[in-house]
């Protein structure tokens, strides 16, 4: 993916509306819904490379 010029996003756990964790937290690495989606938009044009998304 990196050679093709893309990104790499890696994600925590998610919790959150819609995920298994809906009403409790995870043990890290964790990452609420929300702020993974709006986390990830500005990552859609950012130069390649591996990015994580945790709290």
């Amino acid at each position: 993916m990196l050679d093709a010029g893309g990104v790499v996003i890696r994600y925590g756990q998610l919790y959150g509306p819609g995920t298994y964790y809906e009403t409790e937290k995870p043990d890290p690495p964790r990452v609420h819904v929300d702020d993974a989606a709006r986390r990830t938009v500005p990552i859609l044009e950012a130069p390649p490379g591996i990015i994580e998304i945790v709290e």
